[in-house]
């Protein structure tokens, strides 16, 4: 009777998490614990671009991307593929320009495009001559909407014209002063200056008329 191995996936270490790299066109897991991440580039750009008459719009640019540098190592057994399997997983999804999740430290914070993947050092089985492991080298791109935009909240201010500002009335009750009405209406008796020349008064310190309108 033929005798048929079994491939046992590769465990994880407790407590090492490994790179985990899930996309639509694929799910690859490398096994190295201990992966090198080197960030080049910006996180976000975001553009102003104006609007006439109306806010202005900030928007994702593309230029000057955060690009991510992964090297890793792909071992046989890792989520019960080879290494063959796992190197076309990641060409798949590399040609797949589809946004990916890496759950491995602060590339996790982020949406990734695989731009590129090279094996390096090779290790083969001595009889079967199938490989064993092999160092991979990822470069990513931070994924950026362009559809995205936000409003820039931007008050602009318009030239004050207080002649064209429209004024109140108040009518003149007994007893009134300026000072009493600029205390009412104010809230400080000191500008009754400004009801005097606004209603041509020379005479400020006089008692007004009952029921004289009065532009304040």
């Amino acid at each position: 009777m033929a005798t048929v191995k079994v491939r046992k996936p590769h465990k994880p270490s407790a407590g090492h998490p490994h790179v985990k790299i899930v996309s639509t066109a694929g799910t690859v897991t490398l096994g190295t614990t201990d992966a090198k991440v080197e960030y080049d580039g910006l996180g976000s750009t975001w553009v102003e671009v104006d609007r006439p008459g109306t806010n202005s719009l900030a928007r994702r640019a593309k230029r000057n991307r955060l690009r991510a540098t992964v090297t890793a190592m792909l071992i046989d057994g890792m989520d019960g593929k080879t290494v063959n399997e796992q190197i076309k997983a990641l060409d798949l999804i590399g040609a797949s320009s589809a946004t990916c999740g890496v759950s491995y430290g602060e590339m996790a914070n982020h949406r990734w495009i695989l731009t590129d993947a090279k094996p390096s050092t090779i290790d083969r089985q001595p009889l079967t001559n199938a490989l064993k492991h092999s160092d991979i080298t990822l470069t990513f791109l931070v994924h950026v909407d362009e559809q995205l935009t936000v409003a820039v909240s931007r008050k602009k201010t318009q030239p004050s014209d207080k002649g064209s500002a429209k004024r109140k009335t108040y009518v003149v009750r007994k007893g009134d002063t300026l000072t009493k009405i600029a205390a009412r209406v104010y809230g400080n008796a000191n500008r009754w200056p400004e009801i005097a020349k606004l209603n041509g008064i020379r005479a400020p310190h006089k008692v007004l008329k009952t029921g004289r309108k009065l532009k304040v």
